[in-house]
């Protein structure tokens, strides 16, 4: 077929018109902060259980909702969204509620949110002997908020072979967990949880995993967790330490 020189202008200018949509010229990036102690509040891995940041431009037409998700270390970015007013929701959290936000994205815009963890948990010491890893921690509420109906059940040690480890989304190899009968006596003091890595169950999964530890210079990750069970809503919520990469001995 033979293309005449009408055509062929025709065609052009069609294309240009298809490519010349308003490119995104803002966006979005921060961390999640603890009101209390001001330090971030990791979150789980992000997928479809991790913390999720819903938001929708309030001053453009047919504005279509849309959402990103938090890092492990709890900060968050997206580089591609266009300049103006957005409303901005937090869904699936680890944290009191807050309240919708309010934001106008001038470019690469800077928010640090703050908010009240349900529970935090933190690792004071860490100690390997070979193949086991001791993990020293303490666990802590913030002081202005009321737990009437927040109960913490159960703190776990998770270990896996990328630093994207989640006790929700089930994101982990192993995983050491203990109930907690007396919440009273289980906060503010040192405790200690330990992974045993020459148990069959661990060696199994070891040796499953041998290539990618390999690769990673014989590294896991290990990962501690709180659980804080809403009574009124029937929920669940889970609390997370930093990542903490281990080199092991892998004689498999």
């Amino acid at each position: 077929m033979q293309i005449t020189g009408i055509g062929l202008i025709a065609a052009v200018f069609t294309a240009c018109e298809i490519d010349n949509y308003e490119a995104p010229n803002g966006g979005l990036y921060g961390q999640i902060i603890d009101s209390e102690t001001g330090g971030p509040v990791p979150q789980p891995a992000p997928s479809d259980w991790g913390l999720r940041l819903r938001f929708y431009e309030t001053d453009r037409d047919n504005a279509v909702e849309q959402h990103f998700y938090a890092q492990t270390d709890g900060s968050f970015k997206n580089s591609r969204l266009f300049n103006g007013a957005i409303r901005l929701v937090l869904e699936q959290r680890n944290f009191f509620p807050v309240d919708t936000l309010n934001l106008n994205i001038q470019g690469q815009t800077k928010k640090d949110i703050e908010v009240a963890p349900y529970a935090r948990i933190r690792i004071e010491n860490l100690k390997q002997t070979e193949e086991l890893v001791t993990v020293d921690f303490t666990l802590s509420r913030s002081k202005n908020r009321s737990y009437v109906r927040h109960r913490i059940t159960q703190y776990c040690l998770l270990w896996h072979v990328s630093p994207a480890i989640d006790n929700q989304a089930v994101n982990f190899s192993g995983r050491v967990s203990t109930g907690i009968s007396d919440e009273s006596g289980a906060l503010n003091r040192l405790q200690s949880i330990a992974l045993d890595l020459s148990t069959g169950a661990n060696q199994k999964l070891l040796k499953e995993k041998a290539n990618i530890i390999q690769g990673n210079g014989n590294v896991i990750y290990i990962r501690l967790c709180v659980v804080t069970e809403d009574e009124g809503e029937e929920a669940f919520y889970t609390n997370y330490s930093a990542v903490y990469p281990v080199v092991i001995p892998l004689n498999l």
